[in-house]
């Protein structure tokens, strides 16, 4: 198998969460992957001399970080929301 098939292999997989914050989760651990997998392909890129290549995925990576901070900042919102939640909760007794 080459690296561009492993590539397409990886990519193929899909993973659906039952619930936000798994959805979340699976999205933010896609992301990574997505930006371990672009550091990969710039630096084959750049061992290449194709310049074009490696910037078209710079900026690609660019892409993929923002959105693994957004997924980021997703689940740190979704955790405080739910302390919160079960907080007030077991103040009123009305948890559980």
């Amino acid at each position: 198998m080459k690296g561009n098939d492993k590539l397409i292999v990886v990519l193929n997989q899909l993973l659906v969460g039952q619930r936000l914050p798994e959805m979340v989760t699976i999205d933010q651990a896609n992301e990574l992957d997505a930006i371990h997998v672009s550091k990969t392909a710039i630096h084959s890129a750049q061992e290449k001399d194709d310049q074009i290549t490696a910037d078209l995925l710079r900026k690609i990576l660019m892409m993929e970080e923002g959105q693994a901070d957004w997924a980021d900042q997703q689940s740190d919102q979704n955790e405080q929301m739910w302390r919160g939640n079960y907080l007030a909760n077991q103040t009123t007794g009305t948890f559980g």
